[in-house]
């Protein structure tokens, strides 16, 4: 039975598609229709003339089917696929914003590795350079110890010295007294 009801979705028909020319029936802005298909819902497949307008919003919602309506069987089975389909277009659109969110996360990763590798060879490179500084700071303290042990090695030598002279002066000193206590002894 051809009726008219709201327009579905629909799609050209490759076999036989376009305007009709010839047809006696007009959409209702006055124009000669389109062959179609519809392409969704219970009646997909189904060929029908429409509304010749390429906008869908500017469409009049004019139909007229050229097809009789499928079987209530097969139209449940066609509602069932749709939803088989829409449910697989949802699971895509799912993995579609996962792959997205995994690869902003490997984006996100990529940079702070970089940032990260960036970081380390600063610090590789202050490494270096505290390893340069210990090194002088070791040539330093070796100088430094080398000085203090001449030093201290001059210091002994001195104190030594020192202990020489004095000992030297007291046995004068002893030499002197003892001259003068024979010079005293000698004057009584």
């Amino acid at each position: 039975s051809r009726s008219v009801c709201s327009l579905p979705d629909g799609i050209e028909d490759s076999h036989g598609g376009g305007v009709v020319d010839q047809s006696l029936v007009l959409c209702r802005h006055g124009k000669h229709p389109r062959r179609l298909f519809a392409w969704k819902g219970k009646h997909t497949g189904r060929r029908f003339l429409g509304c010749p307008l390429k906008d869908k919003f500017e469409r009049c919602g004019f139909v007229q089917w050229m097809d009789e309506e499928w079987p209530q069987r097969a139209q449940e089975v066609i509602l069932t696929l749709w939803d088989m389909v829409n449910k697989c277009i949802e699971k895509a659109d799912k993995n579609l914003v996962d792959m997205m969110a995994e690869q902003a996360m490997k984006n996100e990763a990529k940079e702070l590795k970089e940032i990260l590798e960036a970081e380390k060879e600063t610090w590789v490179r202050e490494k270096e350079e505290l390893v340069r500084d210990k090194e002088q700071l070791n040539v330093m303290c070796r100088f430094y110890v080398a000085c203090v042990s001449a030093l201290q090695s001059i210091v002994k030598n001195k104190l030594e010295d020192k202990k020489r002279i004095w000992i030297v002066v007291v046995c004068l000193i002893g030499v002197v007294v003892a001259l003068l206590f024979g010079v005293v002894l000698k004057m009584k």
